[in-house]
């Protein structure tokens, strides 16, 4: 008797697992089909209105066709996608894929919905894929720390002719730039933004062009050609720190090393976050082919910092310091060599 009870309870239980199978199966066939043919492609204009709600209408963003993604990571793809700012020109991406923490993104939905005005958008925890993005792959992770931001960038070979296309950058280049920046920003502004950046241009070109030099009027640069541009600096304290910036080998045309800082604050305003630069002090020596030198009248500007001169070859060395860009330097003086780090 006890033996049929037996088995009467293992066939029972084999039964509830079967049937546990069978709803688990139906229950997970149920929700790939649905993800499968959710259309999504309806959720583009709302995409587009939600994300200029959450960020106060500083960023628009528009697709053409979004999908699921499964590989290699579960989020939403975005296709031909246009993304414009209020400080910045349309840029384009053949894809985005968005991975967001859902409990993340729960929990922020109310900020979202009520952006501060001119403060900095609540982002929820997200990883960022851009393909084909301004010519490069760029990866990007946004993840709360302790009330505060840790932004996460990396950029591999971001063409320079296209930011210059977008008028990005004051003078034209070409290149190709691969930038790391680890950052952790205050979206209240309460505190300055800490981080460290390293920049690298391979084979860098500045096409011939004018530039103004003070009292001296346009002067005409020739194409130059430099093969390679490392920057290294930090974030701290309400300062970009240069710890290394060097550009060019001591066989071109211009070789460079500099090192210094810059005074900087983020703060907000009624058309989204801004950056204020300040005070700054630098130092830099540098080797310049003679007939360039003279081509761009060098020794009438910067004379009394020459440091050495030779048949191919001349050298100056300047630390300066001012309130700002925008006003010339309160004091310039000759240095033979940059200081030992």
């Amino acid at each position: 008797m006890s033996e049929a009870i037996q088995k009467f309870i293992f066939v029972l239980k084999n039964k509830k697992l079967l049937i546990f199978k069978v709803f688990l199966t139906y229950l997970l066939s149920l929700i790939i089909f649905s993800m499968l043919m959710f259309p999504f492609s309806y959720l583009s204009s709302y995409l587009t209105t939600a994300v200029a709600k959450a960020t106060g209408n500083q960023v628009f963003l528009k697709s053409k066709d979004i999908h699921l993604s499964l590989i290699p990571a579960f989020g939403v793809e975005l296709e031909n996608v246009e993304l414009e700012t209020v400080q910045l020109p349309k840029m384009e991406a053949k894809r985005i894929i968005i991975s967001p923490s859902l409990i993340s993104l729960i929990t922020d939905l109310p900020k979202m919905q009520n952006p501060q005005p001119g403060a900095m958008p609540v982002i929820p925890d997200v990883s960022l894929k851009l393909y084909d993005f301004l010519g490069s792959d760029t990866e990007a992770q946004v993840n709360k720390t302790d009330g505060k931001q840790r932004i996460v960038i990396k950029s591999k070979n971001l063409e320079l002719k296209q930011l210059s296309s977008l008028d990005l950058l004051p003078i034209r280049l070409i290149g190709e730039l691969n930038l790391n920046l680890n950052s952790l920003v205050d979206p209240s502004f309460k505190q300055q933004p800490e981080g460290d950046i390293e920049i690298s241009i391979a084979k860098l070109t500045i096409p011939s062009t004018n530039i103004a030099i003070p009292n001296l009027g346009s002067i005409p640069l020739p194409k130059l050609s430099i093969s390679d541009v490392r920057i290294k600096g930090r974030i701290s304290d309400g300062r970009l720190i240069i710890e290394q910036a060097k550009m060019g080998k001591p066989n071109e045309k211009l070789n460079l090393e500099l090192i210094g800082q810059l005074t900087m604050s983020l703060v907000p305003s009624a058309r989204g976050p801004r950056m204020n630069w300040g005070a700054y002090s630098l130092q830099t020596v540098f080797n310049i082919d003679s007939k360039l030198a003279n081509d761009l009248l060098l020794e009438a500007v910067l004379g009394k910092h020459k440091v050495k001169e030779t048949n191919q070859k001349m050298t100056f060395g300047i630390r300066m310091t001012g309130r700002s860009f925008r006003s010339p330097p309160t004091t310039r003086d000759k240095i033979d060599s940059l200081p030992k780090r």
